[in-house]
């Protein structure tokens, strides 16, 4: 069974953004197992194969952010999408609280000393987008961080003002050559409760369980509130967010996988070609290389 996709339907592209014009599930749901799989599969074979022009080309990167509240299958998807992926040329990051040291700094320096270099794919497992979502519904965060006061979720010219930061980073991240891809996964309260009941129950998911993740999600509303102000702010042509639905996670990992490839596609990728002296050059080795293979077999 072949399966198509359209990755645009999951853009986002209303200025007034809201999660409800996005569904957490798919008619794929309804889809063979065995079918989805294949298909995320040869996103994942494709994403390989771009890689490697990715970094041997060495002129561009990939930046791709994946949020989503807990349990909606940031980790798997990382993990199975990107399989078969070259590590030298990964790179993944899950960024949690900021240590005291990252507390010293501007929010935005622990993720711009994580920007993919040239030929590089990276991973961001959570970002900068905390800084203007969680610690928005939870304030008092604020209390941590050197120069910082708790402000109210309600205090929008201080918010407006870390959003238009993250704009400004992200056009100057993007005018350096690396393409960005955002993604948040939508997860339905019910689906959530039962991965989190999953975890709790099953043994070698036990130490995955925290009590934060189920007391977190009385504050839910707040936090997808924060979500639909900074997706709805900082969507850009250079810097789009996706809206994939997380309720099955094979139809998950097969809408992000569709949206990775057709990023590394944009790209327009090719082999480097060697030309001139270099060439040159490569011809004198090839003559040596074939002459000593010839004295071996001698």
């Amino acid at each position: 069974m072949s399966l198509t996709l359209d990755i645009s339907s999951f853009r986002v592209k209303e200025q007034q953004f809201s999660f409800q014009s996005f569904s957490t599930s798919t008619r794929f749901d309804a889809y063979p197992r065995r079918a989805l799989k294949s298909a995320y599969r040869a996103c994942s074979a494709t994403i390989a194969e771009q890689q490697e022009l990715l970094y041997a080309e060495k002129r561009r990167a990939l930046w791709i952010m994946l949020h989503g509240l807990d349990c909606a299958g940031k980790d798997s998807a990382i993990r199975h999408i990107f399989r078969g992926v070259n590590p030298i040329g990964l790179g993944v990051v899950s960024f949690t609280r900021p240590n005291e040291e990252e507390l010293r700094q501007h929010f935005l320096q622990r993720h711009r000393d994580c920007l993919p270099p040239s030929g590089h794919i990276a991973i961001h497992n959570r970002s900068h987008y905390e800084e203007v979502t969680t610690v928005r519904v939870h304030s008092e965060l604020l209390d941590l961080r050197t120069g910082e006061t708790a402000r109210p979720s309600t205090d929008r010219d201080f918010w407006e003002s870390r959003i238009q930061q993250i704009v400004d980073f992200e056009s100057m991240v993007s005018k350096r050559g690396v393409e960005i891809v955002k993604i948040f996964l939508h997860l339905s309260p019910g689906v959530q409760l039962s991965r989190l009941y999953k975890r709790v129950t099953t043994p070698a998911k036990q130490w995955k369980f925290e009590s934060a993740d189920f007391e977190e999600r009385k504050f839910a509303p707040q936090l997808m509130e924060a979500y639909e102000c900074a997706i709805a702010s900082t969507n850009k042509p250079w810097a789009p967010w996706f809206i994939v639905p997380a309720d099955d996670k094979e139809a998950t990992r097969w809408i992000i996988g569709s949206i990775v490839v057709q990023s590394l596609l944009n790209l327009k990728l090719s082999t480097p070609r060697v030309t001139g002296d270099a060439l040159a050059q490569l011809e004198g080795y090839r003559s040596q290389i074939l002459a000593e293979l010839n004295r071996a077999k001698a």
